[in-house]
């Protein structure tokens, strides 16, 4: 140990420059990394997830292209003025000659088992006015599992949008 110890000191300087001069090497090449995360690049394609990976790939490819998804988070997703601005969003998301269809919580339907089989309603069918409504709705999409969680996030703060684009809408075009 005192060996490495004389070793360093004696030799401080350079090993600091040296140490600089590495650094700045791995610091240029930092810039060539890329990141590839499609794992089917390091799996053999025999593989039989890849394989049915590939296959869900090839049928449902266009709509990942022809899709957005849009988080939008508010300090409070239940209060009036925020389901109206995520209302205001939608409509105006809908205007867009691309779009082929927006689905959000103020537009989407919702499932309600009934004993002849089920019923289909809007989650809302109108937007909250005062904030009681709101909590209301809240508390009611909390029971919701098909919703809270996914459509919602726990905390209730914040949602998604979903965008469909028509078909001939180039996949950058979108972005």
């Amino acid at each position: 140990m005192k060996k490495l110890e004389d070793f360093i000191v004696r030799y401080a300087w350079p090993i600091f420059i040296v140490t600089i001069v590495i650094t700045i090497i791995f610091g240029i090449q930092f810039r060539n990394i890329r990141f590839e995360d499609d794992f089917t690049k390091y799996v053999p394609e025999s593989d039989a997830q890849v394989s049915f990976y590939n296959s869900l790939e090839d049928k449902f490819s266009s709509f990942q292209k022809k899709s957005m998804i849009i988080a939008l988070e508010f300090d409070d997703l239940f209060t009036p003025e925020s389901l109206n601005t995520l209302e205001q969003i939608v409509n105006a998301v809908e205007k867009v000659s691309e779009v082929r269809s927006v689905s959000a919580l103020t537009n989407m339907p919702k499932i309600i088992p009934t004993e002849e089989g089920f019923n289909v309603k809007e989650v809302v069918e109108i937007l909250p006015q005062t904030i009681e409504e709101a909590q209301e709705l809240k508390s009611d999409l909390q029971d919701d599992e098909l919703i809270w969680g996914k459509m919602v996030t726990e905390d209730g703060k914040a949602t998604i949008v979903s965008i469909s684009f028509f078909s001939t809408v180039d996949e950058y075009q979108s972005y």
